[in-house]
């Protein structure tokens, strides 16, 4: 039968104990701390690894081993089914879906199409996300291609209020149009000098930026092989609709690029591809839907 402990001897096992249980506990901390990191996976193991072994290191305990067999047995189920909680969170499946239509529109030239002035050179891209989930999703971040370039991206109808903007930096211009030597700007002249600003709107000069395998990357004006969608909030059982305009921009003629700005005919787009993130019950998540057909409903 274990003596009775002095005060100072009850201190230094409480202190032993303390350090001993230290490393499984800092693991346990710096673990929680990478869940809400892009390193969420990084800090799943580490915490696994710090709730090993601190259970194990508890479980000897004597206090522990002099427990009546019932109450080791609760203990028993207690610790499964926190486990089971724990894998039902991490590994709970989760959706967003996400359609598209695309067609040739018969809209009028300057038509306003929810704040996009459509041309005849432009292609429509109809555009639902759902989420059919019983969970809010935060955080909603949503990078979506298609088989043509998106001249621009508007939300048409949805609980949540989006940010749209295209992915990475828009290439603009800034060109000075010279005569014989001199700038001649759109402002007044004062003794043939011109005193206006130069033209900075990017349509007399266009500059086309294109990456090692000759895809276009972005066009002066804002065009762009992706779009991206921001919602702070997406509740649940809700739908958000967009409209695009697309061109096809540039179309390769007899293996060559042609000088300068080029529309072609516009035609439908035939797929999309997605890029997805969000939180969802505090668990970061990332998705991808890739290469859905128009008109076909696609689940991450």
């Amino acid at each position: 039968m274990e003596k009775y402990l002095t005060k100072s001897q009850a201190r230094s096992r409480a202190a032993k104990y303390a350090v001993k249980i230290g490393l499984p506990l800092v693991l346990i901390g710096i673990g929680i701390s990478l869940f809400f990191t892009p390193n969420f996976w990084t800090g799943v193991i580490i915490f696994c690894i710090g709730i090993w072994l601190a259970t194990r290191d508890i479980a000897r305990q004597p206090f522990v081993r002099r427990l009546k067999r019932r109450d080791k047995i609760f203990l028993r189920i207690a610790y499964v089914a926190a486990v089971l909680a724990f894998a039902w969170w991490l590994f709970r499946p989760v959706q967003v879906e996400l359609q598209a239509s695309s067609n040739v529109p018969t809209y009028g030239e300057g038509t306003d199409v929810s704040g996009i002035h459509w041309t005849k050179e432009y292609s429509d891209l109809r555009l639902s996300v759902r989420n059919n989930s019983d969970l809010d999703y935060d955080n909603l971040d949503i990078a979506v291609t298609t088989d043509e370039t998106f001249v621009d991206l508007r939300q048409t109808s949805g609980l949540a209020s989006c940010t749209i903007a295209p992915e990475g930096e828009p290439f603009f211009v800034t060109s000075q149009r010279m005569v014989g030597g001199m700038p001649i700007g759109p402002g007044k002249m004062a003794g043939g000098v011109p005193i206006g600003p130069a033209d900075t709107s990017g349509q007399n000069y266009t500059v086309i930026a294109v990456d090692k395998t000759g895809r276009i990357i972005s066009i002066s004006g804002g065009v762009n092989q992706t779009y991206r969608i921001r919602c702070e909030k997406f509740p649940a059982h809700n739908v958000n609709t967009f409209v695009a305009a697309l061109g096809i921009i540039n179309p390769i003629i007899h293996g060559q690029f042609p000088n300068g700005l080029l529309y072609a005919l516009p035609k439908p787009a035939t797929r999309f591809s997605a890029r997805i993130n969000f939180t969802t019950s505090g668990r970061p998540r990332t998705v991808a839907i890739s290469d859905c057909k128009m008109g076909q409903a696609c689940k991450s």
